[in-house]
């Protein structure tokens, strides 16, 4: 009877600790997408949702590492998200308190760096799990969208940088969905 009963406690865990992630994710990428559709139609930034995306994003991916397996890509992916976690506190401490501009630049490409690797990490791990490239392809494709949209910004203007931010945001989206059903528990 106690191990039927720790199995209902690990499998609701995993259970809000998905509901949570994604949650998480489907904020997260809520900031990004709006921020981007503000720009684009107003030429004007809204206010911290650009800083709160990478403490979302952060709790998202140190979700799905909890729902990995056991082993060490659980405990990479896991430990990388946390240090993600700590370093977009850096980021949101930004806009509490003046800091140096070097200082925030880098809590922010810390932070977000920190969790594409946890991105990656968890979509190597999964990658014989039907939704593996979710994680994956939004860890691997995330820099080079980027890369494209400033690109864009340089031939059609800064604006022109929000449109793969915008798509960015509605993949973390369909990530937290994913998260929320539980696609990626048991993995």
């Amino acid at each position: 009877m106690a191990v039927s009963g720790s199995t209902d406690t690990g499998d609701r865990l995993r259970t809000i600790t998905g509901l949570s992630a994604g949650g998480a994710a489907v904020a997260a990428g809520l900031c990004w997408t709006v921020k981007a559709v503000a720009i684009l139609t107003t030429g004007h930034q809204p206010t911290i949702l650009f800083e709160l995306a990478p403490l979302l994003m952060a709790i998202a991916v140190l979700g799905l590492g909890q729902q990995l397996p056991p082993g060490k890509p659980r405990i990479v992916a896991s430990s990388v998200a946390t240090a993600a976690l700590l370093a977009s506190l850096g980021v949101l401490a930004g806009q509490v308190m003046p800091l140096p501009e070097v200082v925030y630049g880098i809590a922010i490409a810390s932070a977000n760096l920190l969790i594409l690797v946890s991105l990656v990490t968890a979509g190597l791990s999964l990658r014989h799990h039907r939704n593996s490239y979710l994680p994956l392809g939004l860890g691997l494709t995330t820099i080079p969208a980027l890369l494209i949209g400033g690109l864009a910004a340089e031939v059609l203007g800064e604006r022109a940088l929000e449109l793969p931010l915008a798509a960015l945001g509605a993949t973390w989206v369909v990530l937290g969905v994913q998260l929320s059903l539980g696609r990626y528990q048991n993995s």
